[in-house]
C-alpha cells in the first residue's frame, strides 16, 4: 500500500517548493515567501526528506532542479495555481457582476 502523501506533507512546504522552482535561489525565495533564508532552508530539507531527492542542486548560479523537482512541479505547481484561483474568487465578490437574484426579506410593520 502506497503511502498517502496528501494527509502526511505539511502544505506550507509545497508553497516553499513552487518559490524555490521558480526562484532558482533560497534568499531570493525567502524574499518572497517572507521568511529568513535559513528557514527556506530547513522547509528544503524537509521536503528532500519527504520525497527522497536532492530536489535542487547547488550550482554557482543559484540552484537547478533534479528531475525529481520537475516531475514534482509538472502536477504541484498547476494544482496550487488553481487552489490560489479559487480561494482569490472567494474574496474577489463584486455585487455589480452578480448575475443571480437575490431576495431581501423584512418583516412588515404591525
Amino acid at each position: 500500500m502506497s503511502k498517502d502523501i496528501f494527509n502526511t506533507i505539511d502544505l506550507n512546504l509545497l508553497r516553499v517548493f513552487l518559490v524555490l522552482f521558480q526562484e532558482k535561489n533560497t534568499r531570493k525565495a525567502a524574499e518572497r515567501l517572507y521568511v529568513t533564508q535559513p528557514a527556506v532552508s530547513q522547509n528544503l530539507k524537509k521536503l528532500r526528506h519527504f520525497f527522497n531527492d536532492e530536489l535542487f542542486i547547488k550550482v554557482p548560479e543559484g540552484l537547478q532542479q533534479t528531475s525529481k523537482a520537475e516531475e514534482l512541479a509538472a502536477k504541484i505547481i498547476p494544482a496550487l495555481n488553481d487552489l490560489q484561483s479559487s480561494l482569490n474568487e472567494l474574496e474577489a465578490f463584486d455585487p455589480l457582476t452578480l448575475k443571480k437574484k437575490i431576495r431581501i426579506a423584512f418583516p412588515l410593520k404591525s
